[in-house]
């Protein structure tokens, strides 16, 4: 006899007794899904977060330090050239004036694949410095921060290299909670 809705049969081995099997736990040891949830990195991390919760807000903590502290780093590694360039061909202002009579912006694509080069170089060095070790890590940002304060020194850009040093401040302080990761 079918039971109504489920496809089984009434007498199954599951009804036997009035109690069904629990289902396998992918998490918990001696499990027969434990393996197989234990063989993907990332249910690793999940399995751990589950048998010590403080370490789960730990690697939680760290991994925000990373993401922000190369986000920083990613916005002061473009902020000074981006704002050298910026005043160097006068693009706000040609912005502002292209606005103002309804047309395109004065300034030659030269500048603006120039912008968009620097842009792009500054977000893969804030992805860059989160994917390396901590030791790496850190040598990156002396060598970066050292070309930067070489460039600023250089093109006496005073306001572009305070922003700039400030940024690097934070993104070092921030790198700084994440080294463990």
């Amino acid at each position: 006899m079918i039971s109504e809705g489920t496809g089984r049969w009434a007498c199954s081995p599951a009804r036997i007794g009035g109690r069904t099997p629990r289902p396998a736990t992918p998490g918990r040891p001696g499990s027969p899904g434990y393996a197989a949830a234990v063989s993907d990195p990332a249910d690793l991390v999940d399995v751990r977060a589950r048998a010590l919760p403080m370490d789960a807000i730990a690697l939680r903590w760290q991994a925000e330090a990373l993401r922000r502290g190369s986000l920083w780093f990613g916005i002061a590694c473009l902020c000074l050239p981006v704002l050298d360039l910026l005043d160097a061909y006068s693009v706000v202002d040609a912005v502002l004036a292209g606005l103002s009579t309804g047309s395109w912006p004065g300034v030659s694509l030269r500048v603006w694949a120039l912008l968009l080069w620097v842009i792009a170089a500054g977000v893969a060095a804030g992805r860059l410095i989160a994917w390396l070790a901590p030791g790496p890590r850190i040598r990156l940002f002396a060598v970066c921060v050292l070309l930067h304060g070489a460039y600023a020194i250089a093109g006496g850009s005073r306001l572009s290299a305070i922003a700039a040093m400030a940024c690097f401040s934070y993104s070092f302080v921030t790198l700084q909670g994440a080294r463990e990761t």
